[in-house]
């Protein structure tokens, strides 16, 4: 029986990593669109390092504000297949929050990016 449920749990942790993409795959650059209301701009992310749960690189967006049309590094999170992460900006400015949901192939990510205002966003991997 014990070796039964040594059987099964490694069965589990197999079906349960089917489909899942390795960490290392957001290594890289993406690029898409934001949009919002009646603006719209592209965003860029370069991924420079993942360690485990922690994602390092900077993003670039393209629009209005006086923190866009700048690279911003960040420290974010990855947790199964949603990426989050904290943007600083500038003072006086807000930091702008990441959210994603990163596809099974790790070659897109959907969501939103939100500073003044809220945005959706999809990003394709570049190389």
């Amino acid at each position: 029986m014990k070796h039964l449920s040594v059987v099964a749990g490694l069965l589990l942790a197999m079906v349960s990593r089917a489909g899942a993409f390795e960490p290392q795959q957001l290594v890289g650059e993406w690029g898409g669109e934001w949009s919002a209301s009646a603006q719209r701009g592209d965003l860029y992310i370069t991924i420079k390092k993942v360690d485990a749960d922690r994602v390092e690189g900077t993003v670039y967006i393209r629009g209005p504000q006086r923190y866009h049309n700048r690279d911003l590094p960040f420290v974010g999170k990855l947790e199964g297949s949603r990426f989050t992460a904290t943007v600083p900006t500038m003072p006086g400015e807000p930091q702008v929050q990441l959210a994603f949901d990163v596809n099974v192939e790790a070659t897109q990510m959907r969501g939103t990016a939100a500073g003044r205002g809220q945005a959706e966003v999809t990003l394709t991997k570049k190389k």
